[in-house]
């Protein structure tokens, strides 16, 4: 019997060392498709709510006009190189364009999200929760790494751009537009989703996810040199910049590419903790949801952990106590305080006053209305 008991105990303790090396785990995932409900994805529903924001149809709609600007501009873009200079088909082949439309693929993504859990909070109360968190988990991954990848390759395109490619940016109407949508505006976009949601800080296993994406565009711009004769490092129609060009570039080539790697760590690693600080004040100033300041979700060692909060030691007054309990109430049924900020109705603390006296009133006036029988008793 000591046998399976060693046995059973070993096979229990195995798991969480699985899932702790899971993917899915690292990038928040819940490990398992069949995890319990507290261990659902973005069970704060960070990705979908603005610490600026109250009400999450705003934030949806701000995020939906982004993303239809964005999508215009690459329209707008692909037919006049089209149809002006012929170089429509090797618009795909520039990291400003590809990054771009990753900018715009989230911005359609989120806004399809935050407005879903915007009229399920409508309809059903807060902590409805959104449609992307019974999706498959593979999606649920593939939305952490785009949303580490466009709040990132947007510094790096700008600072490159502004840096190296900038000759000629706005020596025509058209081109001024062009460089400032995706040269300017995506970084505005980025710093927005940054600064206006409160998608949790961007997870470490995506730094070196990102940073493989940007060595996999050199194949990219290498293919492109081969198949179409030049390298895809400035905007057609003009001239090709010999950025990646060994007979041109020399032993520079290879710290141009380091130089850009490296950058791409700085800028993770500056925008991680940008959020974090965002994040800190989010939740001091209580503009994210009860359980976001109180609970977290550790999916890498398979369990929850709870963050306690430092609470006042000064007395309560009778009715900061009555709000507390009502508070404390509103969040062991799972409900967040979305819900009641554009909505004119009473705190649940106020109406168990209110009903508790309109019951104080009622009994009165029963005993009123029963005195002249105890009289005559």
């Amino acid at each position: 019997m000591t046998t399976p008991q060693v046995a059973t105990t070993e096979g229990s303790n195995s798991s969480p060392r699985r899932s702790k090396f899971s993917i899915y785990a690292l990038l928040g995932v819940p490990p398992t498709p069949s995890s319990p409900a507290s261990q659902k994805f973005d069970a704060d529903h960070k990705f979908v709510t603005s610490p600026v924001f109250r009400n999450p149809f705003v934030f949806g709609g701000l995020r939906l006009l982004t993303a239809f600007y964005t999508l215009i501009t690459l329209t707008v873009m692909i037919a006049i190189y089209e149809i002006r200079f012929e170089t429509g088909s090797s618009f795909f082949s520039f990291f400003t364009h590809l990054s771009y439309i990753g900018l715009c693929a989230y911005l359609f993504a989120s806004s399809v999200q935050t407005l879903s859990y915007a009229l399920r909070w409508k309809r059903n109360g807060a902590g409805a929760g959104f449609v992307l968190q019974r999706w498959p988990r593979i999606l649920q991954a593939l939305h952490v790494v785009l949303y580490s990848s466009i709040v990132t390759y947007p510094f790096v395109v700008t600072i490159v751009y502004w840096a190296l490619l900038s000759s000629g940016a706005f020596e025509s109407k058209f081109r001024a537009w062009t460089s400032t949508s995706v040269h300017i505006l995506n970084l505005v976009f980025a710093v927005g989703e940054i600064l206006l949601s409160n998608s949790p800080p961007i997870p470490w296993i995506t730094l070196p996810i990102t940073v493989l994406m940007l060595g996999g565009y050199l194949g990219v711009a290498y293919i492109t040199r081969e198949t179409q004769g030049f390298y895809p490092l400035t905007q057609p129609p003009h001239s090709a910049y010999s950025f990646l060009d060994p007979k041109e570039s020399g032993s520079i080539l290879g710290a141009y590419i380091v130089g850009i790697a490296v950058g791409q760590c700085i800028i993770f690693i500056v925008v991680h903790f940008l959020i974090v600080l965002r994040q800190r004040w989010a939740i001091k100033a209580r503009r994210v949801l009860h359980d976001s300041a109180n609970f977290t979700l550790d999916f890498s060692s398979g369990s929850s952990r709870s963050r306690s909060r430092p609470r006042s030691k000064a007395p309560l007054t009778p009715v900061a106590a009555e709000e507390g309990v009502a508070a404390h109430e509103e969040e062991e049924n799972g409900d967040d305080d979305w819900e009641e900020v554009d909505r004119p109705v009473s705190s649940p603390a106020k109406k168990s006053k209110d009903s508790r006296s309109s019951s104080r009133e009622g009994e009165g006036s029963r005993d009123r209305e029963e005195s002249p029988a105890r009289d005559i008793i």
